[in-house]
């Protein structure tokens, strides 16, 4: 039996960070954190839709890759979701 794939394999981070990047503007307009949450739950479910591929297994993993290939973007949409990981606010 294979072992389980790190958080870290599984997942495109050079995708995720460059929805996230295209994300930023959107977000710094939605005027709030809580509208900053929801626009970023609807682009990032339409995101999905358009690419099953990129379904990763939770928001755990989603901090990970992130923090792996782009703390910068990462540390940016946390600010404006007010949270300290997707985990705890996405």
């Amino acid at each position: 039996m294979p072992p389980e794939p790190s958080a870290a394999s599984v997942g495109d981070g050079t995708a995720l960070c460059g929805f996230l990047s295209s994300e930023l503007p959107a977000l710094e307009a939605a005027g709030s954190t809580g509208g900053a949450v929801a626009q970023l739950a609807i682009d990032y479910a339409n995101w999905i839709a358009a690419d099953s591929s990129r379904v990763l297994p939770d928001a755990a993993a989603m901090d990970t890759l992130t923090a792996a290939s782009c703390p910068e973007i990462r540390t940016n949409v946390l600010k404006i979701i007010g949270s300290d990981s997707f985990a705890n606010g996405f």
